[in-house]
């Protein structure tokens, strides 16, 4: 689904609408790091969203938050799956290293791969 580093426009969440349905009805994970909301839906392949406020720091690091999430995304196997992700820092995910997020995200995530 994914070229080697990239991460296609039909891979994201990118219009308002598509994060308040993934808001209402979706099943919420949270961590001591972020904040996952899932929804099941019928596309064929897996989409996520990520929302990061001004409130979280700086752009560096709100950038590297993202760019941590979308790393984690793309090396899981999401083959005949079918979600909408929207993922959020928590306060604590500001201070903690990239290691401690990629983590999080495989130990909340990791689960979705083995549905069937």
């Amino acid at each position: 689904m994914f070229k080697a580093r990239g991460f296609p426009k039909q891979a994201r969440l990118t219009k308002r609408v598509e994060f308040i349905k993934v808001k209402v009805g979706a099943a919420s994970h949270t961590g001591s790091l972020v904040i996952i909301d899932q929804k099941a839906t019928r596309r064929g392949h897996c989409r996520l969203g990520i929302t990061v406020s001004r409130k979280f720091g700086n752009a560096v690091l709100r950038n590297r938050f993202k760019r941590t999430v979308r790393e984690v995304f793309r090396t899981m196997d999401w083959r005949s799956k079918s979600f909408d992700f929207h993922i959020r820092p928590r306060a604590k995910a500001r201070e903690a290293k990239t290691n401690e997020i990629r983590d999080e995200l495989n130990t909340l995530l990791g689960p979705l791969i083995d549905v069937t």
